[in-house]
């Protein structure tokens, strides 16, 4: 078995535009701060405590950039699966495999749900809670990142459920995950 580790990112809206773009600036915004707490601890002439608030700064952009990142994840289908017995059913029984995907989609979409209104309860809770560390940052402001990238999350999960639910009820039922095409590409089946 081949393992398909291509990037193959497409764009089909605003949306998606704008969740990348922020993912891969969260990204690069906390390699360019990581890279700088390497410079300033090793070189022993530039003053350390000018930039002691790139530490807490870095794990705060990793921590957001973390559920955005997972919104780009589940927006691409790529969440960690083990779709072997979906596969199995989907040869003999393609309805029962696309109805398990909708009662699959139906359950992350309640987690996600309850955990946007515990991520909404942390953010007004906290909104003036300091961190230490960098003065004017909140642990509101944290939580405020945390949940747009919830929020993101829930809406490509909405989306892949309506889709799946339109494949039931048309009869057009998945009957395996995606494939590897001739070319070393995915191909949908």
């Amino acid at each position: 078995m081949e393992i398909d580790q291509s990037i193959e990112i497409t764009v089909e809206n605003v949306f998606d535009r704008v969740i990348l773009i922020a993912a891969t600036g969260l990204f690069a915004l906390t390699v360019i701060l990581t890279t700088l707490q390497v410079i300033v601890r090793q070189t022993p002439f530039l003053p350390s405590e000018w930039f002691i608030w790139t530490v807490p700064a870095a794990r705060f952009l990793l921590i957001i950039m973390t559920y955005v990142g997972g919104a780009v994840v589940t927006r691409n289908n790529e969440h960690i699966s083990i779709s072997l017995i979906l596969d199995w059913l989907g040869q003999f029984v393609p309805r029962l495999r696309t109805s398990l995907m909708v009662v699959s989609d139906a359950i992350v979409i309640a987690f996600l749900g309850m955990a946007l209104y515990g991520t909404y309860l942390s953010t007004t809770g906290n909104w003036r809670t300091s961190v230490g560390g960098i003065s004017g940052i909140t642990s509101g402001y944290i939580y405020l990142g945390i949940g747009l990238g919830l929020l993101a999350m829930l809406v490509y999960e909405v989306d892949d459920a309506v889709e799946a639910v339109q494949s039931l009820l048309t009869g057009d039922w998945q009957t395996t995950t995606d494939e590897t095409d001739d070319e070393g590409g995915v191909e949908d089946v």
